[in-house]
């Protein structure tokens, strides 16, 4: 392994109060499970081929992709090839990133734009990726430097990676960025339009009777066939994007009763107790 590069850490959460940076290389994908987490990352494939599945898309990633993670989308890995593969892998919180930008640039664009703005992954022409991949070196260097400044150069190079990411992913929402073929994801599937079904009225009744009537389907093999697809039930699906779009809602002032209607809960004493169960914290402590 390189100079800068660590072990895999299996911890889906963050120690920083800025961001952290993280430099894998492994023969073999450890076992991923559908997760989320409350900040964006960044993941840079250096070599070898990994598909991503992200909220019912799958992308096929090749080396040179980026594929830009928010704080609201579950997602998992799944290795494409045999090869050993190279990732390196940028966590940031929102609220830093936020106050790195300025009124005409935010340097979140790039992820509040998702899902809905050109998907999740990011190709780059080549001149934009040599730009890049110079950043993330410089950025690396700096992060694990215990020279005087180094953190001030940490700053700034986060930054410049940051502007040259959403420059980069500007053009591509206006196709100047995409070569070699359009960067899309995989053809839908059953589960993909159920997902997206989901995610559309999370606020709504969300019944397994419910929604193996609208996709006129048994219920029985339609949820053979989610778990199969992402790992985890329709319940838990269900459930952790209610707590996950709840938890957004109240980081941005909104009264707990309203989170309760927006989100599909009906109960408000169970919401406070699924959601302190999963956060460690009530709804009123956001």
């Amino acid at each position: 392994m390189g100079r800068f590069q660590r072990e895999f850490d299996s911890r889906q959460y963050m120690l920083a109060v800025d961001m952290e940076f993280f430099h894998y290389r492994n023969s073999k994908l450890l076992n991923i499970e559908y997760h989320n987490h409350d900040f964006y990352e960044i993941y840079f494939l250096v070599s070898g081929r990994i598909t991503y599945y992200v909220e019912g898309r799958s992308y096929v990633l090749s080396p040179g992709d980026v594929l830009l993670l928010s704080d609201q989308e579950m997602h998992r890995p799944s290795q494409a090839g045999e090869d050993a593969y190279e990732r390196i892998v940028v966590w940031v919180r929102p609220e830093y990133l936020r106050s790195l930008g300025s009124p005409d640039f935010s340097l979140a664009e790039c992820f509040e734009g998702l899902p809905h703005k050109g998907g999740n992954q990011l190709r780059m022409d080549p001149a934009t990726l040599q730009e890049f991949r110079e950043g993330l070196d410089d950025l690396e260097e700096s992060y694990w430097s215990e020279e005087p400044g180094s953190d001030l150069l940490r700053r700034a190079y986060f930054t410049e990676v940051m502007v040259r990411l959403n420059r980069a992913y500007r053009a591509s929402l206006e196709g100047r960025a995409v070569q070699d073929g359009e960067v899309s994801a995989a053809p839908s599937t059953r589960t993909a339009r159920l997902i997206r079904y989901i995610n559309d009225n999370i606020g709504e009744d969300l019944g397994l009777d419910r929604l193996a009537a609208e996709f006129y389907v048994s219920k029985y093999h339609m949820l053979r066939e989610f778990r199969r697809h992402t790992g985890v039930t329709i319940h838990q699906y269900v459930l952790t994007k209610r707590l996950i779009l709840a938890r957004h809602h109240l980081r941005r002032g909104m009264p707990v009763a309203e989170v309760c209607r927006l989100c599909g809960f009906r109960d408000p004493s169970n919401f406070a107790r699924l959601y302190r169960r999963e956060y460690g914290r009530s709804p009123k402590e956001e």
